[in-house]
């Protein structure tokens, strides 16, 4: 029977490296099954939302998937310390946010528009830090903290109000609700699952065990 990608990483641990499993899953097509040794059959199920972006990852770097609320307190109290230890990763580090507006947070759905949209112009790490760590969320702080992080303010309104915009927020939804949908901040380290707010020491040793120290 083949195993799901994240059960089969756990069973095999170091007898197979992963990124030696990640390519056979990804250019064959193939799953590693389990009994009475090693064999390859053809994946029984689609790749998650996390699968997709490890397998955007260039080869070497760890992938981190952040899912976010603008309006989560918990989200906001993690977000500095998660930034700073990520600094320390940078060039080993591809870090990818989804945002997760909560309709019990107002004004959540707004500023994760906002991201959505620093997308097009590759800025949507530097507005997401930004937004995290401010504490003013009107509409002229916003388009300050884009301004000041490059983003061309006139196009980046028309994006927040296109169809386009709010897809991609549905979009961002439906990945967190396909991995669990069990709270926020869920942040994944490689296909290491974290839910909530955990000591910064957790997330340290999760980024030792991905890049191998």
């Amino acid at each position: 029977m083949a195993d799901s990608w994240q059960a089969l990483k756990a069973r095999l641990g170091p007898r197979i490296p992963w990124a030696m499993a990640r390519f056979v899953r990804q250019v064959l097509g193939l799953c590693v099954a389990v009994g009475g040794g090693l064999a390859l059959m053809s994946c029984g199920r689609p790749l998650s939302p996390v699968d997709r972006e490890i397998d955007a990852t260039p080869k070497g770097q760890v992938t981190v998937v952040e899912f976010v609320d603008y309006g989560c307190a918990f989200c906001k109290e993690l977000h500095p310390h998660l930034w700073d230890l990520l600094d320390r990763y940078q060039g080993t580090v591809r870090v990818v946010v989804k945002v997760v507006p909560l309709d019990k947070h107002e004004g959540a759905r707004r500023l994760a528009l906002a991201e959505v949209c620093a997308r097009d112009e590759h800025k949507e790490l530097a507005l997401h830090d930004a937004m995290m760590r401010g504490g003013d969320r009107s509409e002229e702080s916003l388009d300050e903290a884009a301004r000041g992080v490059g983003i061309s303010v006139t196009e980046w309104h028309d994006c927040m109000r296109s169809d386009r915009a709010e897809q991609a927020v549905q979009s961002d939804e439906a990945a967190w609700e396909e991995m669990g949908g069990d709270g926020l901040p869920m942040v994944f380290i490689n296909d290491e699952k974290l839910v909530g707010l955990n000591d910064i020491e957790v997330y340290e040793k999760a980024m030792r065990d991905a890049v191998g120290d």
